[in-house]
């Protein structure tokens, strides 16, 4: 894979990963609790996790985990 296919597609992943986010961390705000605002929170991480395992398993990217 050459340098500008794989720029070209992280490049899709980070705007995707921008649009949901946008969708769902504002929503942030509507809650008063701290445990609703932490399981806010919590769906964004799980968002992120999902985005980037789908966008590897579907573009043959291999993203560096943390071990």
């Amino acid at each position: 894979m050459d340098h500008d296919t794989c720029s070209n597609k992280l490049q899709k992943f980070f705007v995707t990963m921008e649009t949901a986010l946008e969708n769902e961390l504002p929503k942030i705000n509507s809650f008063k609790s701290p445990r609703d605002k932490l399981l806010c929170i919590s769906s964004c991480c799980t968002l992120i996790s999902n985005l980037m395992l789908d966008t590897s398993k579907s573009n043959a990217i291999i993203l560096a985990g943390a071990d």
